[in-house]
């Protein structure tokens, strides 16, 4: 049999690329559904009192790369990764 060992069961055995489209599909909603919500934490975080507007909207080369790099800096900020 070619397909054994194929740990798409749901799907017909003669049906090896429609597992391959079928795998990815579960394995991204997975990756979406545990990486969305960390972003979202992260860019909640960091937009606390509209500091993404640093960015944006601030011609001073000196306080943006100071915002940067008081994010970057573990000792300043809370994000911390496990």
């Amino acid at each position: 049999m070619p397909n054994e060992g194929n740990h798409c069961a749901v799907l017909p055995p003669s049906d090896d690329a429609g597992c391959n489209v079928w795998c990815r599909r579960a394995l991204m909603q997975y990756l979406e559904s545990r990486v969305t919500p960390l972003l979202a934490g992260v860019l909640a975080y960091v937009d606390t009192n509209n500091n993404l507007d640093v960015l944006v909207h601030n011609s001073d080369h000196w306080l943006r790369h100071m915002w940067l790099y008081m994010l970057a800096d573990s000792n300043i900020t809370e994000l911390k990764y496990r």
